[in-house]
């Protein structure tokens, strides 16, 4: 309980907090492993976005469906208004 009690109590605390050792030991371990995964593909990753251009006349605008479900807007290119 006293875990929960300086969580609910901090200033700033986390989104997703990791109580327990298993727990917290597991989920740094699987995010070094994508990690180090995406590391292997950052060149690739990199040249992406300089190899293909935008659509001519695209914009960003948030995906409401995303923002609704949770919680935040996630940007996404479109070529055309939202209809409505």
């Amino acid at each position: 309980m006293e875990a929960l009690s300086t969580l609910v109590g901090g200033d700033d605390p986390p989104l997703r907090p990791l109580l327990g050792s298993i727990v917290y030991d597991l989920a740094v371990q699987v995010s070094q492993q994508r990690l180090a995964g995406w590391s292997v593909w950052e060149p690739v990753s990199r040249a992406a976005e300089q190899t293909i251009p935008a659509p001519r006349g695209a914009r960003y605008q948030p995906r409401r469906r995303h923002s609704a479900r949770c919680g935040r807007s996630a940007p996404s290119v479109v070529s055309s208004p939202w209809p409505g």
